[in-house]
């Protein structure tokens, strides 16, 4: 989603039970370069390497969640920059709260109605204040969002900054236009949109 980005990745979990993100990113017309797996250890990993592109929208099945269920909130970024509406069927978490609360903020176009989210691009994202809800995929996947953000910082709230700094490989999220400050009062993420429908 960065334009003419290249990121290089080693010892990835290559795990077939936990490879259903890599699936949706081929979908988006993501390319795996150099992909290399190894089966070396107890379980399998992968070096790769992806360059920005143009993505396609995308729809994900909930028999499909199993094996992406940790990168439903980065797929949820990813979901505002293609042309088109991507879908995303889910069980509720508290996750689509509080991605459809901060995207909202952040300007995207984004529903959950029901055990579905709907997600319209491509929108531009606006710089804003976003909160983790103490979860470091939430907070690791707004940091991105807020690479391809307009206007003033992000600044995300999160409990625990150094953890995510060091033990969730984040150290250099100074280097982006992105600020992580101590989490002060929790919020409730059902307080952040309203549902349209009924829950199921």
């Amino acid at each position: 989603i960065v334009p003419n980005a290249k990121l290089k990745f080693h010892s990835v979990l290559w795990n077939p039970t936990r490879t259903g993100a890599v699936e949706v990113l081929k979908r988006m017309g993501v390319e795996f370069q150099n992909l290399s797996v190894k089966n070396d250890g107890p379980e399998s990993a992968a070096d790769f390497a992806i360059v920005g592109a143009p993505l396609r929208s995308f729809e994900i099945q909930k028999n499909e969640l199993p094996s992406l269920i940790d990168e439903i909130p980065i797929l949820t970024v990813l979901a505002t920059q293609p042309k088109g509406t991507s879908v995303i069927r889910v069980k509720e978490t508290d996750r689509i709260d509080s991605m459809v609360g901060n995207l909202s903020k952040m300007g995207a176009k984004i529903l959950a109605k029901g055990n579905t989210l709907c997600v319209e691009g491509p929108t531009p994202l606006k710089g804003a204040i976003v909160n983790s809800f103490k979860d470091h995929r939430t907070a690791m996947s707004m940091v991105v969002a807020g690479m391809i953000a307009e206007g003033e910082t992000v600044r995300i709230t999160y409990r625990g900054t150094e953890n995510l700094k060091t033990k969730f490989g984040m150290k250099d999220v100074h280097q982006v236009d992105v600020e992580v400050y101590e989490e002060e009062e929790p919020e409730n993420p059902y307080l952040k949109h309203e549902y349209i429908g009924e829950k199921n």
